[in-house]
């Protein structure tokens, strides 16, 4: 197994996305729907310091060796104590490329040391892997690139290129004259690619349901097919595969955020209706008892002893105070909202047209996946194709030999 030392986080496809579409949501508006999806958004802008290295990594923009490693040198310290989910993309891609121009100036050790902090489910984790056994080839410890050759290809059996790792080890052993252990080697690789391709056609026969795999999935379940389709998918130069995957994980967003402002609406509607209904209680209560103010001043009012007068003036009082009260719990009931219907209704309708969004775009994820599939598939094949021409030659070499005999 690869050293633990190879770091593991669980990446997701999600933050995967982070890395090619950074504003995926607006968080500056107070509305409660967007209010959750800026909650829950997938990365936020690319900081100011960040983007020397995203125009380096992914732009390709041109530097100067030194340049590109003084920039990554100064970078990778504080991308490291960041949870950033482009920082977590970013930073396994920036220690493969510093690692390389190590291994180019020889400083094999130092190579080694960023390559094994690159995480294990990083699209990149099986060329780090097989950048560790390079650099024990390079400085003339066979034996040990030859290992980490076998458990790159042990823990990653669905990628081809670390079958080809194998096949490479295979030519070395039939050059060091271990034929045996070399026809060995090809069965394994042979008997690996015609696994994935098992696998990779069950897959492709489950039509959209790769989609719901490559939204689940995680990039950490490295000796799965549909792990290194995954992997194939986010590193293929088609950037509208990656758009409609991002529809689709915006889509749901959005519906989770309305579903919850749905039961928001349905609590609030319910308080307006208990408030609507106190409120009424009230009104009812203060008209019968204006109207039992009304009718003692009436009788009051026909006596003649000026002595009533008094309590006259302390009832009309009352009155004019009741009335005050009837006119506030009018205003009150005003308030209350009584949109509930009209922003339910609203509701829906953004709903179904989040459905039909994700629908669309189902659709296209899964055709980009059968192309991805079918580049997959020439790949398994064509490693099939080199380790069976090899092991025929191999097998005329042994036949040759026997018949010198």
């Amino acid at each position: 197994m690869i050293p633990t030392s190879m770091q593991r986080a669980g990446l997701s496809v999600l933050a995967l996305l982070a890395l090619v579409y950074p504003n995926i949501v607006n968080a500056e508006t107070p509305d409660p729907v967007e209010t959750c999806l800026a909650s829950g958004q997938l990365a936020k802008d690319y900081q100011a310091e960040d983007q020397p290295v995203v125009e380096m990594l992914v732009a390709e923009v041109e530097v100067t060796p030194e340049q590109a490693v003084t920039r990554l040198r100064n970078w990778l310290p504080e991308a490291d104590r960041s949870s950033r989910s482009e920082h977590v993309v970013l930073r396994n891609h920036a220690r493969v490329w510093l690692a390389a121009r190590h291994l180019e100036a020889g400083n094999y050790r130092r190579a080694r040391s960023l390559l094994s902090e690159v995480q294990l489910d990083s699209p990149v984790a099986v060329r780090a892997a097989l950048l560790i056994a390079e650099s024990w080839r390079l400085q003339g410890n066979p034996d040990m690139a030859q290992a980490w050759t076998r458990r790159v290809a042990q823990r990653y059996s669905a990628s081809p290129l670390a079958l080809e790792g194998l096949l490479l080890i295979a030519s070395d052993m039939e050059k060091e004259g271990q034929l045996h252990q070399a026809r060995a080697l090809y069965n394994l690789v042979m008997g690996q690619v015609l696994r994935n391709l098992h696998e990779l056609g069950n897959l492709v026969s489950g039509g959209e349901s790769m989609v719901d795999a490559l939204l689940n999935v995680r990039l950490d379940e490295s000796r799965e097919v549909g792990s290194e389709l995954i992997r194939v998918f986010l590193t293929e130069p088609d950037a509208d595969s990656l758009g409609h995957l991002r529809e689709i994980v915006e889509a749901r967003r959005t519906l989770e955020c309305m579903e919850q402002e749905e039961a928001r609406i349905r609590e609030h509607a319910m308080r307006a209706s208990e408030q609507r209904t106190n409120i009424g209680s009230f009104e009812t209560a203060i008209r019968r008892e204006k109207l039992e103010l009304r009718e003692e001043l009436r009788a009051l009012r026909s006596e003649t002893d000026p002595a009533v007068q008094e309590e006259i003036a302390e009832l009309e009082q009352q009155l004019a105070a009741l009335e005050e009260r009837h006119r506030t719990l009018r205003e009150q009931r005003g308030q209350v909202p009584d949109d509930t219907l009209a922003r339910r209704r609203a509701l829906r309708e953004h709903s179904e047209e989040m459905e039909e969004r994700i629908r669309a775009n189902r659709e296209k994820v899964a055709r980009d996946l059968q192309q991805v599939a079918e580049t997959l598939r020439n790949r398994y094949r064509d490693v099939a194709g080199e380790s069976q021409l090899a092991r025929s030659d191999l097998l005329q070499r042994m036949a040759l030999r026997r018949a010198e005999k």
